[in-house]
């Protein structure tokens, strides 16, 4: 480990509790995020989507209702 990489993964597991809390990122129900699978579109347009709501933008898109 290099110095000063754990501020790293500080700040990493922040923002992944911060996104787990706000349902950002939902998982698979059984506690599992698969962090290390590659993500698929689907998954990428979910992410997108949850973030968007829990900014409170959604209702601001012109083509989402």
């Amino acid at each position: 480990r290099s110095r000063g990489l754990g501020d790293v993964y500080k700040r990493q597991k922040e923002a992944t509790d911060y996104c787990k809390r706000k349902g950002i990122f939902a998982g698979d129900g059984a506690g599992n995020y698969g962090w290390q699978k590659p993500i698929t579109r689907e998954a990428t347009a979910q992410i997108i989507y949850n973030l968007l709501e829990a900014a409170g933008m959604l209702e601001k898109l012109p083509d989402v209702k």
